[in-house]
């Protein structure tokens, strides 16, 4: 996860029609949004083990990770690409925020680290959601005579205006 819902909570006024289960959500949505268009896993690869899944738990030796760190599991037969975050661990035993599917033999995970720019613009992508999603479309507007004048699309990028988007552009990596 890019940054916590208890994290965005201290940077971002949100009321409380938004649950933290919502919230979570929104973030997961970016994460994978960012994830797809930069082509970018941001992976740590020295920090990569092979370990095995158990009772929807990765069982194996491991270093270097730590609860709250953000996991990729490589693509393998059930479980393609999942990103997940650590939320305990207890000897040789990590326990995610989402289960794993069983898998036969060993896979590999690799720790994902977001840069604080990346971090600071979901931060801003979620403050736009949240104070600003109402308004989409909508240019200016007129009181006296009520004149509405709307965006003609051009200079958003995914629904969010393309001035939000632009910090992911130096983590784009091409496509093969």
């Amino acid at each position: 996860m890019i940054i916590s819902v208890e994290e965005l909570k201290t940077l971002v006024d949100i009321d409380e029609t938004f649950s933290d289960s919502k919230l979570a959500m929104m973030l997961d949505g970016l994460e994978m949004l960012i994830r797809k268009k930069t082509n970018n896993h941001f992976h740590i690869k020295n920090v990569r083990f092979e370990m095995t899944v158990q009772d929807g738990q990765l069982v194996g030796s491991f270093d270097h990770l730590n609860v709250g760190d953000t996991i990729e599991v490589s693509a393998s037969e059930y479980n393609h690409n999942a990103v997940a975050c650590i939320t305990a661990i207890s000897g040789s035993v990590i326990t995610l925020n989402k289960a794993l599917q069983p898998e036969d033999g060993t896979i590999v995970i690799t720790k994902v680290v977001y840069p604080p720019d990346v971090i600071q613009g979901v931060v801003n992508l979620m403050d736009y959601d949240i104070h600003n999603r109402d308004r989409v479309g909508v240019k200016s507007e007129s009181l006296s005579r009520h004149s509405v004048t709307y965006y003609d699309g051009g200079d958003q990028q995914y629904g969010y205006p393309s001035s939000l988007m632009d910090f992911i552009t130096p983590y784009c990596k091409a496509r093969f």
